[in-house]
């Protein structure tokens, strides 16, 4: 299953993580999780089980962009709302397990989050 939404905020990375002041990174956070906590509600999706989860974030230039510095940001806060949403009962490997996020480069510009089942 797929849920594209548009970004709610910046997207930032842990490099631009480190010169933010508290405060607007809470903004960011706060952003990010209640739109994934919100869409996830709008889609339906509750108690899933141990899940695979791939986030497409979009950017509107090229640049060089090293995808894992946007795990600890942008991903961590839309799984944490999912999280919120009822999806797994905790962000833990034992419920959900996080793909490298995928970077795209203009398209819709549309956040995708891609959810499967997890087989261990």
């Amino acid at each position: 299953m797929e849920i594209t939404f548009a970004p709610p905020a910046d997207v930032w990375s842990t490099n631009r993580d480190r010169n933010l002041h508290w405060a607007q990174r809470a903004k960011l956070v706060k952003a990010w999780r209640q739109c994934s906590h919100v869409e996830c509600v709008a889609a339906g999706l509750s108690e899933l089980p141990p899940s695979l989860v791939t986030i497409s974030l979009p950017f509107a230039r090229n640049g060089r962009r090293d995808p894992m510095n946007y795990v600890g940001t942008v991903v961590k806060a839309v799984i944490d709302g999912m999280v919120d949403a009822g999806c797994w009962p905790d962000d833990t490997a034992e419920f959900v397990e996080i793909r490298q996020p995928v970077l795209v480069v203009g398209g819709d510009g549309l956040v995708r989050i891609a959810v499967s089942p997890l087989h261990h």
